[in-house]
């Protein structure tokens, strides 16, 4: 492939440096004509690999589910050779592996209150009012959960303590522990918990699964 001005060649290297297809630039893009300059040999290995089986289109249509595929196999909107073959994917399985939550790092409420966890996710896309995080807070015992959007991490006190007074005012309950990761965001809080008398537990480094319940509420 070269690019020389405003436009890019793809030559065939392998055979006789032969120009199999230019594309012009326009707007930033390169745009390919629908006139392909090709000799008949390209224009048959394209014909040949345009039929696959399912498991080369899982992979051209990014990783999409096999079920899905074969649907639109038997729809005709895909050519196949083989629907049969479908190995196991292991990109998709590593994708989607996840850590084992950790036991015993943490004493299991037997009460409402009795532990809170707590994440902050982002910075994500700003939404209109120029939020770029959410923090959450999960009940360990009765799974209660509430995120609150923050603009900065700093702000992560100021919405506990709302949700504290919050939540201890419904449920007529004090809140005993709170959990969270080793984030620097978190540090006003743990010294707000001291203050209260309020045990702040956090996890151990790049050991995210020890805030499982957290973590799969983010998810």
């Amino acid at each position: 492939m070269t690019f020389t001005d405003n436009k890019c060649s793809l030559i065939d290297t392998i055979e006789n440096n032969e120009t199999i297809t230019v594309a012009y630039c326009k707007d930033g893009l390169y745009w390919i004509n629908a006139k392909v300059v090709a000799s008949p040999r390209s224009l048959c290995m394209a014909k040949a690999t345009a039929h696959s089986d399912v498991e080369a289109w899982h992979r051209r249509l990014a990783h999409t589910n096999k079920q899905k595929i074969r649907y639109l196999i038997r729809s005709g909107r895909l050519d196949t050779v083989n629907q049969d073959r479908t190995n196991v994917c292991t990109d998709c399985n590593e994708g989607k592996q996840t850590r084992a939550v950790a036991k015993g790092h943490l004493e299991s409420a037997s009460t409402i209150g009795g532990v809170i966890h707590s994440d902050i996710v982002g910075p994500l896309p700003p939404s209109h009012d120029g939020y770029i995080y959410f923090i959450t807070f999960i009940d360990e015992m009765s799974r209660f959960a509430v995120a609150k959007p923050l603009q900065r991490k700093s702000e992560a006190l100021e919405r506990f303590k709302k949700f504290q007074l919050q939540f201890e005012r419904q449920n007529n309950v004090k809140i005993k522990t709170f959990h969270s990761d080793n984030g620097g965001e978190y540090t006003p809080i743990s010294d707000y918990a001291k203050s209260i008398g309020m045990r702040h537990t956090t996890t151990s480094p790049y050991t995210p699964e020890s805030t499982g319940i957290a973590a799969r509420l983010n998810r």
